[in-house]
C-alpha cells in the first residue's frame, strides 16, 4: 500500500489516512510496512505511517518490535507527535492525561 514507487510521500500518507480509518492491524504488519518502504524512505514518512497507524494497533504491547525498525531519533519524534496517546493503555485506562484537543492525536484519544 505505501511502498508504491510512483507516489510521493504526501500521496502515500493521504492514501493511508483514508484507508486506516477502518483498519485494525498488529505490530507485525506495521513492521512489514516499514520494511516494504525500503531504505530510501524518509524519516518523516516512516514517522507519519507509525503515527497514523498507532491508534489502530491491536497489540501495542508488542510495539517494541516496531521500535526496533526505527532510529532513536525517529522514536523520539514519534513520541512527541503521539503525545498522550503514546503512554495511554486501553487495557488499563487509569491515570491522568493532559490532552490538547488542538492536536489530532490527542483528539483521537479523547
Amino acid at each position: 500500500l505505501v511502498s508504491g514507487h510512483t507516489m510521493n510521500d504526501v500521496d502515500k500518507i493521504s492514501l493511508l489516512v483514508g484507508v486506516a480509518e477502518d483498519m485494525a492491524i498488529d505490530c507485525d504488519h506495521l513492521c512489514q510496512m516499514l520494511d516494504d518502504l525500503g531504505s530510501n524512505a524518509s524519516s518523516h514518512l516512516r514517522i507519519q505511517i507509525c503515527q497514523h497507524l498507532f491508534s489502530r494497533l491491536v497489540d501495542r504491547e508488542n510495539f517494541e518490535d516496531v521500535e526496533a525498525k526505527l532510529s532513536k531519533e525517529e522514536i523520539a519524534r514519534l513520541r512527541i507527535e503521539l503525545g498522550a496517546l503514546w503512554s495511554y493503555s486501553d487495557k488499563n485506562p487509569t491515570g491522568h492525561y493532559r490532552l490538547n484537543l488542538a492536536r489530532p492525536m490527542d483528539r483521537n484519544l479523547a
